[in-house]
Parts: C-alpha cells; structure tokens; sequence
C-alpha cells in the first residue's frame, strides 16, 4: 500500500510518542519527487511493519515543513525520540533509501531488518499553487524589466506607453495560459520518463518558443518603428 500523507496532528502525535518513523518532504508540482514516487513506496512497502513510512505534502503543511527546515524536496528525514536523526535529500534510488534507513537505524541501535509491509490509506492531497503564484509573480517581474528595455533600446519607441504596455500585458497573459496548460498536459508524464535536467530544459524551449512566436507579432502591432526601419 501507498505511503500515508500525514498532517500536522498527525506528525505532532508521532513526535509526542516518541516513535521512529520516515518522512517524505515533497509536493505534487515537483517532478523529481514523482520520479522516486514508485521507489518510496516500495520501501514504505518493504518496511511499513518495523517503522512507520509516511509522506508529508509541504505545500498543505507549510509551517510544518519550515519548521524542520526542509529547504530542498525530496528531503527525506528519520525521527527517533521526538527529534530528527538522520536526513537524506534527493535519494537517486530505492537501494539508496534502504542503504541510508539501515544505516540510520543501526546507528540508533535499533534493527535494521525490514518485517513485512504494513498497510496505510493513501490521502491524496493536491496543490502547487505556491509554486504557480511564485512563479508567475517572478515571470511578471521580468517582463517589468524586458518591456522598457525593449520599448527604449531596441525599438527606441515614440509610440503611447499605455497602449503599448496594454498589449504587451496582454501577450504576457496568453502567453502563460497557453504554456501552463500545455505544460500541464505533458509535465506529469515526462517527469517519470526523463531526468530531471531534460525535463527542464523542455519546459524553457516550449515556454521559450511561444514567447516568442507571439511577442513577434505584438512586436509589429506597439512597435512600428521596427517594422518602418526594414522598408528603408
């Protein structure tokens, strides 16, 4: 069975009985955290009776995951005593979970020989609005930059900034509704297939080349410097 998504009660009850247990830090929006999904569940599968194996969704427990100072994701961290023990981020592979669990464990003093899988109800939680806003709020802000820059330097401009920056605000919007939904489409698989490193290099080519396709034709609507420039 499927890793138990755990909430702060939860996490906070854990704590209290002193228990030893295996988190998962990581958040649906993140590829590289679907990509070790299936290994992590084989561990949860493998040890699920000697220790609890859970997940916890840092997006739904923000404060949660500030708290134990996780900063990358996956992140995974093993608890004993009320207190974080041991920590693993970005495990490569399901051999490296059980290398690093084992080798936590025995340094605990406590057996490092699965039992049986236990089972767990799956909660499945969505999210990655935080990343989407950040994200956004970033691409807003670099088009701040680019619009004036263009405006000024490239095309040095004479036209009304108002209509030009209407236009241009306008691109930008079609530009992020057709990229993050034709990302959404395609992420979620390609994320399980390909690295990391693949993965993104895709996402600023397709981003990359709409931008392009449509701010070209914005470019001719606010910029007909551009355009009178080329017919002399």
């Amino acid at each position: 069975m499927a890793a138990m998504n755990m909430n702060r009660e939860q996490f906070d009850e854990m704590i209290r009985s002193g228990k030893t247990f295996l988190v998962d830090y990581w958040a649906p929006w993140c590829g590289y955290c679907r990509k070790i999904e299936a290994a992590y569940e084989a561990v949860s599968e493998t040890w699920g009776r000697s220790i609890p194996v859970v997940k916890i969704n840092i997006d739904e427990e923000e404060q949660l995951s500030d708290s134990q100072g996780i900063e990358i994701i996956p992140t995974l961290v093993l608890y004993k005593e009320g207190r974080a023990t041991a920590t693993l981020r970005v495990p490569e592979s399901r051999d490296m979970i059980e290398q690093f669990l084992k080798a936590s464990l025995e340094s605990a003093g406590e057996t490092s020989d699965p039992e049986p899988s236990r089972v767990y109800d799956a909660v499945i939680i969505g999210g990655g609005l935080g990343y989407f806003i950040s994200y956004e709020v970033g691409s807003f802000l670099a088009q701040c930059i680019n619009f004036p820059l263009q405006r000024n330097i490239t095309f040095k401009s004479k036209g009304n900034p108002v209509y030009q920056a209407m236009w241009y605000f306008i691109a930008w919007i079609v530009i992020s509704l057709i990229c993050n939904g034709f990302n959404n489409l395609w992420m979620p698989v390609a994320a399980v297939y390909v690295p990391p490193a693949v993965y993104n290099l895709l996402v600023t080519f397709i981003t990359g080349g709409v931008s392009m396709v449509i701010f070209f034709f914005v470019f001719k609507i606010i910029f007909p410097e551009g355009e009178a420039k080329k017919s002399k």
